[in-house]
């Protein structure tokens, strides 16, 4: 049975629902087909033309950006930085 990207978003969005999203968040799936079934991940903190690069040359067909990254250094959030 394949898994669908859709499976993996209702999973991610199981864990940090879009309702706690802020207001410049740009959170949730921004492009592709749902209904696709997923050929592999690449987890990544920027989505960069190397990123793109390395998932399809690994047959990967979803990226998942932590965000976190853009959110160090505000005061309500720490990105593991003391």
């Amino acid at each position: 049975m394949p898994l669908y990207i859709s499976d993996i978003v209702s999973f991610l969005e199981s864990l940090a629902h879009p309702s706690l999203q802020e207001s410049y968040d740009n959170a949730g799936l921004i492009t592709g087909q749902p209904a696709q079934p997923c050929t592999g991940i690449i987890c990544s903190l920027d989505v960069t033309e190397a990123v793109i690069e390395e998932a399809v040359s690994k047959g990967c067909n979803l990226v998942e950006k932590d965000q976190r990254q853009q959110l160090c250094g505000k005061d309500h959030y720490c990105c593991d930085q003391k």
